[in-house]
This record gives structure tokens, C-alpha cells and sequence, in this order.
């Protein structure tokens, strides 16, 4: 992902999976012919920037409240196309976050008073897509605790997640995943970890709910050398149904004294 456009009135992100993406614009300039044309708007990604154009005849977007044909987008700005706001999401080279967003043409018209563009406490820097279906859940914060209980920051509220099951953190432009001794494991892609590196596009499973993990990946790939061995489950399917040692063992005894005993032929019986 090179980044994602947030519905400022709520809804699911729009992912930016490739550095050249066209949206269609419904044209508002001649209502009054009863015709609904659309004409492109191209996003292009370049020099760690995104950028956003339209055709010369067509209608225009807005940035920050300013109308223009072309312009830069930048971290946090808000882009409007026709009656639809999107903040822009992404991360941007160290070089370019001092500098302000101008459009690069003047305005088509006398713009009304720019919307200045609000510092936000806690940019998102991933998501958790549910793998079954449902929103995706927004990581804003470094360090993000998900369990059952209700002070976490990911709340899971079912029986077999641990109350505080695992622990993603972002460090250095990537995500880690750490178990907290939960009950019932930790997994990505399938195999058990203690603590594992996260990579865009890899499957979190929190007991037996799975979370496809997305976000702008930056810096330095970490080696998985640092990953923990995966790890099997040391419990049996009995134990994982919550039945402790002293249950079991009457269990198995119950069931020793029920079994009928069966006479062992012989080849002197025959």
C-alpha cells in the first residue's frame, strides 16, 4: 500500500495499492442538460508524494478548501472530490513534511477562505481488516494491546481470547507482535509465534479470530532472524475446552473402571 484516503464522513479507507490510480468525477457544469458525464481525475505517486490532477475541461477538486486543476497532497490534507472529503494518509520523506501544500496552478476562480488543514493527534498508521468480514479496526497509536477486557485498546469480546492477549508495536516503520501468555496462542500466517514481525498483507490471528494487517511500510526491512521459533500448542484439545488437570485425570479414571474386561484368548483355548 502506498497509502489510503480516509472518508471524512465515515466509512471503510480506500487503499492506494498502486502508484497511479484514476477516480471518476461526476461532472456538475451543465446540470441543466439532464447529462451525467465523468471525467477522470488521475493520483500519481511520485518522489514519496502523492499528487492529484484533472483533465483541463473538467471539473475541479479542492485542497484544503482551495480549488484547483492540479496540486500536491500532503500527510493529513484534506481532498475533495465533488461532494466527497477524503484525508490522505501516507508517509512522507522527512524532507518534504516541513513544506506547505500550494496547489502548482492558481486557483480556477476566486477561492473562498481556506479551510486550514488540523494537526491530527494520532495519525493511522495501519488497520486490521477482519478476515470474516466487518470494519476494519485503526491502529493510531505505537504501542496497541488487543484482549477481552475492556481497558484494552483492541477489545475482542469472546470467551477464548485471553484478556489481554498480544501486543503489536511499531518500531522503526514496522509492526511487532508479542504474546502476553495468553491461553490460546498467538499466530501469524498460521504458525504460533511468541513474538513476530508483522509485514503488510500477513494474517494476525488472535486465537480463532484472523485480521489481514495493512500499512505503509518504512525504513529498513527488519530480519526475521529476530522473529521467535513458532511455537506448538502444548495443550491437548481437552484442555483447550477448559478442562483442568484433576478433571481430566478423573476422566480418564472413570473411564478405566467402565471398561468392561474381555477375556485374552489363547491358541491352548482353541
Amino acid at each position: 500500500m502506498f497509502g489510503y484516503l480516509i472518508p471524512c464522513d465515515g466509512g471503510p479507507p480506500i487503499g492506494l495499492s498502486k502508484p497511479k490510480l484514476t477516480m471518476r468525477l461526476r461532472s456538475q457544469s451543465a446540470p441543466q442538460s439532464g447529462t451525467n458525464s465523468e471525467i477522470p481525475a488521475e493520483l500519481l505517486f511520485a518522489d514519496g508524494r502523492w499528487s492529484v490532477t484533472t483533465s483541463s475541461d473538467g471539473p475541479c477538486v479542492e485542497i484544503n478548501g482551495v480549488s484547483c486543476k492540479h496540486g500536491r497532497l500532503m500527510p493529513d490534507d484534506v481532498l475533495m472530490v465533488g461532494r466527497h472529503r477524503y484525508r490522505v494518509s501516507y508517509r512522507a520523506p522527512e524532507s518534504s513534511k516541513s513544506a506547505a501544500t500550494v496547489p502548482t496552478a492558481p486557483p480556477v476562480h476566486a477561492p473562498p477562505t481556506p479551510i486550514p488543514s488540523r494537526p491530527v493527534e494520532n495519525p493511522v498508521l495501519g488497520m486490521l481488516i477482519p478476515c470474516a468480514g466487518g470494519r476494519p479496526i485503526m491502529l493510531r497509536k505505537q504501542k496497541v494491546v488487543i484482549g477481552r477486557a475492556a481497558n484494552c485498546d483492541v477489545v475482542i469480546a469472546n470467551r477464548i481470547v485471553s484478556s489481554r492477549h498480544c501486543e503489536l508495536e511499531f518500531l522503526g516503520g514496522y509492526w511487532q507482535a508479542v504474546d502476553l501468555e495468553s491461553r490460546n496462542g498467538m499466530f501469524v500466517d498460521g504458525m504460533g509465534y511468541r513474538t513476530k514481525w508483522i509485514f503488510p498483507g500477513n494474517i494476525l490471528g488472535v486465537s480463532t479470530q484472523r485480521f489481514r494487517v495493512e500499512y505503509v511500510a518504512k525504513g529498513e526491512r527488519p530480519s526475521t532472524r529476530d522473529d521467535d521459533v513458532p511455537v506448538l500448542s502444548q495443550r491437548s484439545l481437552m484442555e483447550r475446552a477448559g478442562l483442568s488437570d484433576e478433571q481430566l485425570e478423573s476422566l480418564a479414571n472413570s473411564k478405566e473402571h467402565e471398561e468392561p474386561v474381555r477375556r485374552r484368548w489363547q491358541i491352548d483355548d482353541i
